[in-house]
């Protein structure tokens, strides 16, 4: 089951974009952000889509619960999961680079 794409983007999150504002007053906006922008985040390609998969493969009754579950995924995460992720890393950036603002493709 996925998580439903009205929760959007969770570093737009008005909790997220408040604790940038706070902790890291010089980093970009959300607002300011281009919209074409790649995102790097290698949660975002990679990670989630395991915590996903883990976290959801039974039913939650609320949101704590989804939580809890994704805490416990998270933690279980071991370096044979994240070894492939930090190696693909520099060649993502490599591509952006190389791509000058024009699109990318994985």
């Amino acid at each position: 089951m996925d998580i439903p794409a009205r929760f959007g983007a969770a570093h737009k999150a008005k909790v997220v974009q408040a604790w940038r504002e706070s902790e890291l007053p010089d980093f970009i906006s959300a607002k300011e952000w281009p919209a074409s922008s790649p995102d790097l985040n290698p949660l975002d390609y990679n990670l989630w889509s395991y915590l996903e998969s883990k976290a959801w493969a039974t039913p939650h009754p609320n949101l704590d619960s989804l939580r809890a579950a994704l805490i416990r995924e998270w933690d279980e995460i071991d370096d044979a999961l994240l070894r492939p992720v930090v190696d693909a890393y520099p060649k993502g950036l490599r591509a952006v680079a190389r791509a000058r603002g024009g699109r990318i493709e994985k």
